[in-house]
């Protein structure tokens, strides 16, 4: 099966008489049989759009059974992975199974995740409302992550079938009046994409006054749901009493914030200054008098100074800027990685659809080959040749380039580096010399308590913030000996706990150091 991967057929008529051969292999109970012809078939149709559905329906129940009979719960979970992969390019195929997605009680909780994550991509018109039942039933789980992840899949679920809306704001509201706080949490937080896309006030206004009567009681902790109240009453602020009051009771400690929330507080109070100006103005001048004297964060300090000339020099066209009409959102980028897909359908039946990454992410040389491996082989003879060549002429006049530098010990850093935020995107835009790694996190870290791990290695944090679903971290260090030169890092970290270290330097010492910064995040990452 695994040479049939690697061979054309001559013909459409070929190629079908390979799949009638293989077919009856998908009646058996071998998974690793059965997973081999899933990939032969795919591979062999994928040119032929129609033949690929129909593919796809011819898979269904195989590995339905496969995935209910087996024994092994990694193996259903690896099995279930693969659904996943299908489903995101064919949803339809498994619409009217959705029932057999439901998790037990007993499953571990990576196994509840996936089978969500189906459900959500299965949900349609004609069973929304089972799957999104099943999702509210969740809730409520014991393991916190199982919880959340379904209150997010109820929301992508209501972004993506419009009649299911009204439904899914009844179970948030009613998540809202319970003494859980992760629950509450999340559901704040998922309520930010709900209201990016639902913008009627006569269906959202409930719900504005369920925020302000949970936060009156016990208030939310966690950033994430901090930021996402602080949107609300930016975006909603006009048709909440309370709202200029709720955002002058989060800064009197706001030097001391994360850099997420204090920009999300800025941008929150411009656009609540437009709506509600003589209660806003000295809120809004305590919040730019301390952001425009904090040097700490340059996002913050420049998005303060922005806003600031704005309002000095049109206050109409800062809120033509600010809080201009915006377009009613459809669909978001993060559910919609159509280029990843296809390249995990290329590797199907590997290691890559669990790790939902192309293997280049995770494997260093990925497309090493036979032919690569000759070469490097060669390579090194060539270089013990020339090694035993300049042992010869050890002594003898020679030129400066036949000579092999020596060692100058172990990088050492400097404890104190010197480097401002100008010099370090000038440096950052110049350097072209660089090193990327791919990051697995065990769990998405505290970034305070991560970035002082760091600094017990000299690696120091010149600014942090968050784009969507990512958050950057741009860090630096620099070589004891060689106070003119720097390393510079840009830390990317996903939703999903994945991440990527760009590394960029003007010292040649760059490998040593990129060996230092993984030993400083060794304690963080699987691989």
């Amino acid at each position: 099966l695994q040479l049939i991967l690697k061979y054309t057929p001559k013909d459409e008529e070929e190629m079908f008489d390979i799949m009638n051969l293989i077919e009856e292999r998908l009646l058996g109970s071998n998974s690793s049989v059965i997973m081999t012809c899933a990939s032969v078939f795919l591979h062999l149709t994928q040119n032929l759009p129609t033949v690929h559905k129909q593919v796809f329906d011819r898979l269904k129940d195989p590995l339905l059974t496969l995935m209910s009979a087996n024994t092994c719960i990694e193996t259903s979970y690896v099995i279930l992975c693969h659904i996943k992969l299908l489903v995101q390019r064919e949803p339809r195929v498994f619409q009217k199974n959705h029932r057999d997605f439901y998790c037990r009680y007993n499953e571990p909780s990576y196994v509840k995740c996936v089978k969500m994550d189906i459900l959500t991509e299965i949900a349609c018109d004609a069973n929304w409302a089972d799957v999104v039942a099943e999702l509210a039933a969740y809730a409520g789980d014991v393991n916190n992550s199982v919880g959340r992840l379904a209150i997010a899949s109820m929301c992508r679920v209501a972004l993506k079938i419009d009649t299911a809306a009204r439904v899914v704001l009844d179970h948030y509201l009613e998540f809202m009046s319970l003494d859980v706080e992760h629950v509450r949490g999340k559901t704040l937080a998922c309520m930010k994409d709900f209201l990016r896309k639902y913008r009627d006030i006569k269906l959202t206004k409930p719900f504005l006054d369920a925020i302000v009567t949970s936060f009156q009681e016990t208030s939310f902790e966690d950033e994430e749901s901090r930021g996402a109240l602080i949107w609300v009453l930016g975006e909603f602020g006009e048709h909440i009493e309370d709202s200029p009051y709720l955002i002058e009771g989060m800064i009197e400690d706001f030097n001391s914030l994360a850099p997420m929330l204090r920009t999300e507080i800025l941008t929150s109070s411009v656009k609540l200054f437009f709506k509600r100006a003589p209660e806003m103005q000295p809120i809004l001048g305590h919040i730019m008098n301390q952001a425009i004297n904090d040097f700490s964060h340059a996002d913050v300090h420049d998005r303060a100074l922005l806003y600031y000339r704005l309002l000095r020099t049109d206050k109409k066209a800062a809120q033509a800027i600010v809080c201009g009409e915006k377009d009613i959102v459809q669909s978001f980028i993060e559910y919609n990685d159509s280029d990843t897909n296809d390249k995990l359908f290329e590797e199907f039946n590997t290691v890559s659809i669990v790790y939902a990454m192309p293997s280049s992410h995770f494997i260093r040389g990925a497309s090493f080959s036979e032919s690569d491996e000759d070469e490097e082989e060669e390579s090194e003879e060539d270089e013990e040749s020339d090694e035993e060549e300049a042992g010869l002429l050890q002594g003898a006049a020679s030129t400066p380039t036949s000579a092999k530098p020596t060692s100058a010990g172990p990088l050492k850093l400097h404890d104190d580096p010197n480097i401002e935020p100008p010099e370090f995107q000038k440096k950052w835009g110049q350097l072209t010399t660089s090193e990327t790694l791919q990051l697995r996190f065990k769990s998405i870290p505290s970034l305070e308590k991560f970035e002082e791990h760091l600094e017990e290695f000299n690696i120091f944090t010149m600014a942090e913030g968050k784009q969507g679903g990512t958050t950057k971290v741009y860090l630096y260090g620099q070589p004891a000996e060689n106070e003119n030169a720097h390393f510079l890092i840009e830390l990317l970290i996903q939703a999903t706990a994945t991440g990527q270290a760009t590394i960029r330097s003007d010292d040649k010492r760059l490998k040593e150091f990129v060996a230092v910064f993984k030993k400083a995040i060794s304690g963080y990452c699987t691989s």
